[in-house]
């Protein structure tokens, strides 16, 4: 290939290649050489997808592509993609033996404006003459568009939805005539076929002496769904019963909700912009706080129980847990501190150890043996346990099996007494011995009830000790059946009345003195029975005294069942029915 009669090779291609700028020469329009640089600044692969093609492909001015634009001047250039960027180029003639041909360089425009165009995340799009001249990445990206280029030149109102255009159209005379933008406008785009809801903002500027209009898009389809969400989320913290506070990363607060008010007396007003050092008790040193900012450092978190104080001055408990907030670039932006007032919790737990305190010494010096097992395992026993089973010490029992103290023949219904699942109320009694080393049993008496016991089910046993009982109960049946016998074959009629005089026994010799069967007298009163002139000497007679052996003699006459009177004698004992 030649330039000017001679071709580019040697020094000449060296000069021009090792050019910081991107150079281009042509000929009546055609490229006929590009250096390296001008090759990455056109983003394209290869020289050859340049060289033969028309300049305009690239650079729209004319008067560049003329040679006319000798010194450095702002340019358009349209790179093989089709992205519009902006240089700085300048073009020169050189004509040698009647042949011209035009050096154009150019290098990267410093404008910070354009990479902030390209950059931005909201869709930035650039017409004039109602043709778009620039799109950024962020519209390429939105509207769905393949190359750049392929929209550069087409009518803005393509992406308009058309029952839009005449308002669009209003609206850019509106700004032409005030020359004021456009800020905030809801519209309707047509994006990959579908219409979107946008956000526009619109301003008029100047671009080759003409009016050109510069527009900022944002899909807000989602906004309203996005809002409702905010929306939600402020109406739960703002009703919450937690109190909530945000600070910045200086620990200024930026926010407090109504429980934060009602917890610490601190309107909301009086709250934002202190620090919550205002909130500070001063029941903590400063080692405490230190552990909880090197904490919230580390972690980003920060939970546990705190002393605070109110406006009025009362210290109160409070159920903290701080978060930071962090950027994308993992900067902490914020805190949220989110608390509660424990105070109640506090006494609740105050009486539950205290109850629990209580309990234990109840339990502790209980002459019962009190036992508590686990699928038939001892967890706990005390000190009276220890003492029913013969051990030194109550720990001994912890880990045995409890049934292995008792006597073989009761083992299996015991066992059974145990388990949580056979609980009855009103069949929770069981009686079973004891069987000791030397082969001596006692009596117990075994309630089972079910409970949770270090969080997991278990069963409450209460052993007492019944061998002396039963002896005493085998004593009292043997001397009851005496009594009854030598009441039964008395010749004597003995008769249990109640203090109002009703009889409640009345022994076998009644039929023959009187006549009368058990039967004719039980329930009946004594007074029927009693000749009406002693009565009232009976009825006198005190039938309760504070010594239960004390004896009474009196005689009165009686009726028998024929119609006689019998004389008398009763040695009556006081005793309270």
């Amino acid at each position: 290939m030649t330039v000017l009669g001679e071709p580019i090779h040697g020094l000449y291609k060296q000069l021009i290649d090792a050019l910081p700028d991107g150079m281009l020469l042509h000929q009546h329009g055609r490229i006929l050489y590009i250096n390296e640089k001008g090759c990455k600044l056109l983003r394209a692969k290869y020289k050859t997808d340049v060289i033969g093609r028309p300049v305009s492909d690239f650079f729209p001015d004319g008067a560049l592509i003329n040679g006319t634009k000798t010194g450095f001047h702002e340019q358009t250039l349209i790179t093989s993609d089709g992205t519009p960027i902006a240089v700085e180029a300048a073009s020169m003639k050189v004509t040698s033996q009647e042949t011209t041909v035009i050096h154009i360089l150019f290098r990267p425009h410093q404008d910070i404006y354009h990479e902030l165009v390209n950059h931005s995340p909201d869709a930035i799009i650039a017409h004039c003459d109602e043709k778009i001249v620039l799109i950024n990445d962020a519209a390429q990206q939105l509207y769905g568009i393949t190359s750049k280029q392929e929209v550069i030149g087409k009518s803005i109102y393509s992406f308009l939805h058309p029952d839009d255009h005449d308002s669009v159209r209003h609206c850019l005379e509106q700004m032409c005539h005030h020359n004021r933008p456009l800020l905030n406008v809801k519209q309707r785009h047509i994006v990959n076929g579908k219409t979107v809801e946008v956000e526009l903002s619109c301003a008029p500027f100047t671009l080759h002496g003409k009016t050109a209009f510069q527009l900022i898009v944002r899909d807000i389809t989602e906004r309203p769904q996005l809002e409702q969400t905010l929306q939600l989320y402020a109406k739960v913290i703002e009703h919450t019963s937690q109190g909530v506070m945000i600070t910045d990363r200086y620990h200024r607060i930026l926010f407090v909700n109504r429980a934060f008010t009602t917890i610490t007396g601190y309107e909301a007003n009086e709250a934002i912009g202190q620090t919550p050092k205002i909130l500070r008790s001063h029941k903590h040193d400063e080692h405490f706080y230190a552990n909880m900012h090197l904490l919230l450092e580390q972690t980003g978190e920060w939970q546990g129980e705190i002393w605070n104080r109110r406006k009025d001055g009362s210290v109160y408990p409070q159920l903290l847990h701080i978060n930071a907030v962090k950027n994308e670039t993992n900067e902490v932006t914020s805190y949220v501190a989110i608390f509660s007032n424990i105070t109640e919790q506090k006494m609740v737990e105050s009486a539950l150890r205290e109850s629990e305190h209580r309990y234990r010494k109840l339990v502790h010096l209980s002459p019962d043996a009190v036992i508590v097992t686990r699928h038939g395992t001892i967890l706990f026993a005390n000190p009276a346990a220890a003492k029913m089973f013969h051990m030194l010490h109550r720990k001994q029992l912890i880990g045995k099996q409890l049934t292995e103290f008792i006597h073989p023949d009761d083992r299996k219904a015991f066992q059974k007494h145990l388990d949580p699942l056979s609980y009855h109320p009103l069949h929770n009694f069981m009686e079973a011995r004891i069987i000791y080393p030397a082969g001596t049993t006692t009596i117990i008496e075994a309630i089972a009830v079910p409970i949770m016991y270090q969080g997991l089910p278990s069963t409450l046993a209460i052993l007492r000790d019944v061998t002396e009982r039963k002896k005493m109960e085998q004593t009292l049946r043997q001397n009851s059946e005496q009594y009854r016998f030598i009441t039964e074959n008395s010749t004597d009629m003995i008769i249990n009345v109640s203090l109002t005089g009703k009889i409640l026994y009345v022994s076998p010799a009644c039929y023959y003195m009187l006549g009368y069967t058990q039967e004719e007298l039980l329930e009946r009163s004594i007074f029927d029975f009693v000749h009406p002139e002693d009565r009232h000497s009976i009825a006198n007679m005190s039938f309760q005294t504070s010594d239960p052996v004390n004896v009474l003699t009196i005689c009165f006459r009686v009726r028998k069942k024929k119609r006689r009177v019998r004389l008398a004698r009763d040695d009556r004992s006081q005793f309270a029915q």
